[in-house]
């Protein structure tokens, strides 16, 4: 059997050799130097779009809520134009982490609170609207009553 030797990655390539004795150096010196640099880059392209396209406008929600809707002329609903669950109502975010129903939420911030013990129920019975003349808050007994009715009317 031929003697068979190791090899550590030391010989050959002298530049290799440095690298791996002063791995621990290196790596902290251009660690830094790339942070250094990240951040000159962040702050460049920052300056650079401030030139080009001026000083950015922040949005406030309801601007970025009606943008996401686009007004349907013969019934006067607000059709939601972002996400749209399986069962048909909108959904929308706000805030940073949190999302819920785009219905909900163009009634709360258009006409007020929902009172307890009470649900929003659509007149127009189109479940992607939210337009907040269209909502109403009732009893989950009045609008179990109400969809039954409008799918007895549907089927017929």
């Amino acid at each position: 059997m031929p003697n068979i030797k190791i090899n550590d990655g030391l010989e050959g390539n002298p530049a290799r050799r440095h690298y791996l004795r002063n791995r621990a150096a290196i790596l902290k010196r251009t660690g830094e130097y790339q942070r250094a640099h990240r951040e000159q880059s962040r702050e460049y392209v920052r300056q650079y779009k401030i030139r080009k396209f001026g000083i950015p406008r922040i949005k406030t929600q309801e601007e970025r809520f009606l943008e996401k809707v686009i007004p349907e002329p013969n019934s006067g609903c607000w059709i939601w134009l972002g996400t749209v669950q399986k069962n048909g109502y909108a959904r929308t975010a706000f805030g940073s982490r949190n999302s819920g129903l785009a219905h909900k939420w163009s009634y709360l911030n258009f006409v007020g609170a929902v009172p307890a013990g009470l649900e929003l129920d659509h007149r127009c019975r189109v479940r992607c609207c939210v337009n907040p003349k269209h909502l109403e808050a009732i009893t989950h007994l009045e609008n179990m009553r109400r969809g039954a009715a409008a799918r007895r009317l549907r089927n017929a």
